[in-house]
This record gives structure tokens, C-alpha cells and sequence, in this order.
């Protein structure tokens, strides 16, 4: 299957086009990285927003990725986030004209290094901006590879850091195997299609729609009473669809989060309901306010709690997720985009697959 290498910087034999070289020469026999530079890609101009301005190569490149199984990106750190090359190359790739765009739900990896703290802040950048793209970026493992730090890692041009080429390796291993996961799926069940099968599904599924009940829990994350939030929560309960009932989960007994009681013999009374409250639900509907520009502290306690999983799977894993809420002038914005980012982000185990994280809807 074929996969784009998307390089992030334009100079000549930068560490980060070493690293992406040598996972083309490492990749598993299910994918072929094809390299591809950005020098040729013109500064972003929405007078050529069309496909009959496109540049031309700008029209190639998002052809390439359209036709495409994924996107493994290089990249490295620039004042602490993506380079502006890379940037604006997504900015060309990123719009919908013609709807799709070819990086809407496309499979994505990334890989890079730097300085002290490697590229973690770039590859986090490049994650949230995908995620606001619905681009479906394989969550674990990392590669972060400090440049200057510990063993020498180049030489010659070549990547010569035995821990360092095991990650790529590792990496590429779980990268191929989450962009094919969805093919083989759809090629086992293709063998099953036929007409009466097909219809005797639409009728089962009809009939699971008829009495499906599901539980969806919604938490507010004010502590305060008769809060704007907590309207708006007891608002969704009222008009969520009959095929859902939305229970609120009380976390006003919800004690600061302490390592010394990490464990699941040790878990307060509160945090063992809460968990397993959780983990009997379907999905989970939160309702954020936004304290200092982020998700208020009583949320984030609360995720300290449910997020472990030294001993039991953590209950976060594998839900669907939802948020609503409001405040001021931009609306809470910046408290949900903060949620959504955690959700995103974190609470994975070493297992690949979008599925085992929370998911956010993105729209509206």
C-alpha cells in the first residue's frame, strides 16, 4: 500500500530527511513510503482556491495523498511547533474544494527529533491541528528522537543509533498495521455480501434500533449550583433522542487525586462508583465551562482518577465522548478545545487503533 513521506523542512540532508529515509528503507513489505519534498509548494493564496488554479504542484501533491493508503510526516521543531513549510502545505491540502479534501480522514503517522525535548511539541501541535482536520493519526508509539543527547545518532548521512532505528522499526510495525486494519476488515466482509443477507441485517438492525436505550453519562464540571453548565447539561437530558437516556454522574465527593491511593484496593468510595459508572456507560456527554482559558480543575482531577490503569483497564478507554458548554466572549471555546485535546491525546495504551481512545465528535 502505498504511503506518502511528507518531509517538513526544505534543507538539504537534514536530520529529519535521514530519519524519514531510513523508515523508507525499514518499512514493512505491506507499505511503500514514497518521499516527497515541499519546495515546490507556493505560499498558500485562497485567490487560487480552486481546481482549475491549483498550482500545479500543489494539485500533484494532493493527488498523491488522495490515492493514497496514509501520510507519515518528518518533521522537526521550529519555535516550538510544526515549520511554516509544513504548515502551509497543509493549508493547501486542507481544503475541501473538491469536498472532500484528500486529508479528510486519511491514516497519518509521525516521526522527527530535535534538541532537548526532540520535536514533542511540533508532533503535538501537528496532532491537534489533524485532529481539528479529521486526520486519524495513529496515537502510539512516539518517535521523539533527542538529536545531541545520550549516543551519537548520525553519521555519514546515515541514521547509525541502534535505539533509535528499533523505534523507527517499532513504529512503522504498529503505523502499517493501523492504515491496512480497516482494509482487511472490509475485505473479509465483502465475502459475506449478498442480497439476503444484507437485508436480513438492515431488518435486524431496524429492529435493535426500535429497542435500544443506551446510557450515555453526563457530567457537569462545576461544582457550583444552578450553573449555567449545569443547565445546559439538564437541557441535553431533556431532549436527547429516545434511542439514548443521558444519567448524571454526581462528582461533588470526588477527593484530590493522590498517588499513594493509586491502586485499585486503595481507590476512595467516590472514585470506585465514578469508575465504574464510567465503564457501564455507552458513551459520555460533558458539559464544560472554561476556567483561565481551560477545562476547570475539578475535570482535570477527575481524568487523573479515571485515566489509571495500572491494575484494572482504565474506564476512559474506548468511549465515545461528546462536550458542550459556554462562556464568555468566545464561548467556552477554549476550555472544550482543551477536553477534546486530552481526550485525544492521552489514556492509550501500547494497543494502535483509534478505537481504544476517546473519540470526540468534531462537528458542529
Amino acid at each position: 500500500m502505498k504511503v506518502i513521506g511528507i518531509l517538513s523542512q526544505l534543507r538539504k540532508n537534514s536530520n529529519t530527511e535521514i530519519l524519514l529515509q531510513y523508515a523508507k528503507q525499514v518499512a514493512p513489505p505491506s507499505i511503500q513510503i514514497e518521499f516527497r519534498t515541499l519546495h515546490e509548494i507556493p505560499l498558500f493564496n485562497q485567490d487560487l482556491e480552486d481546481p482549475k488554479l491549483y498550482p500545479e504542484a500543489v494539485q500533484k501533491l494532493r493527488e498523491d495523498i488522495r490515492s493514497s493508503a496514509g501520510i507519515l510526516f518528518a518533521t522537526a521543531e521550529y519555535n516550538h511547533s510544526i515549520p511554516g513549510v509544513l504548515k502551509n502545505t497543509i493549508d493547501w491540502l486542507s481544503r475541501n474544494n473538491p469536498t472532500p479534501s484528500p486529508i479528510t480522514e486519511k491514516k497519518a503517522g509521525v516521526i522527527g527529533g530535535g534538541g532537548y525535548f526532540a520535536c514533542l511539541r511540533s508532533q503535538d501541535n501537528l496532532k491537534h491541528l489533524g485532529r481539528s482536520l479529521n486526520i486519524n493519526f495513529l496515537r502510539a508509539p512516539d518517535v521523539n528522537i533527542q538529536y545531541y543527547n545520550g549516543p551519537k545518532k548520525f553519521e555519514n548521512g546515515q541514521l547509525i543509533d541502534p535505539i533509535s532505528q528499533q523505534l523507527i522499526q517499532n513504529y512503522l510495525k504498529a503505523f502499517a498495521e493501523f492504515i491496512t486494519a480497516k482494509l482487511l476488515k472490509y475485505k473479509t466482509v465483502q465475502k459475506f455480501l449478498n442480497p439476503k443477507i444484507i437485508i436480513f441485517s438492515i431488518f435486524l438492525l431496524f429492529i435493535k434500533n426500535l429497542l435500544r436505550n443506551m446510557k450515555v453519562l453526563g457530567i457537569c464540571s462545576q461544582l457550583r449550583k444552578n450553573s449555567n453548565t449545569e443547565i445546559i447539561l439538564n437541557y441535553a437530558r431533556q431532549v436527547a433522542p429516545k434511542s439514548i437516556y443521558v444519567e448524571t454522574c454526581e462528582i461533588r465527593d470526588i477527593p484530590l487525586y493522590n498517588q499513594d491511593f493509586d491502586n485499585i484496593e486503595n481507590y476512595p468510595q467516590a472514585v470506585r462508583l465514578v469508575r465504574e459508572q464510567f465503564r457501564e456507560s455507552k458513551a459520555i456527554l460533558f458539559a464544560i465551562a472554561e476556567f483561565n482559558h481551560q477545562m476547570p480543575g475539578v475535570i482535570s482531577n477527575l481524568i487523573d482518577w479515571l485515566g489509571r490503569d495500572y491494575v484494572d483497564k482504565n474506564p476512559l478507554q474506548g468511549k465515545k465522548a461528546g462536550v458542550i458548554g459556554g462562556g464568555g466572549y468566545f464561548g467556552g471555546l477554549r476550555g472544550q478545545d482543551r477536553m477534546k485535546h486530552l481526550g485525544w491525546t492521552c489514556y492509550n495504551t501500547t494497543q494502535t487503533w483509534s478505537s481504544k481512545i476517546l473519540r470526540w465528535q468534531t462537528y458542529p
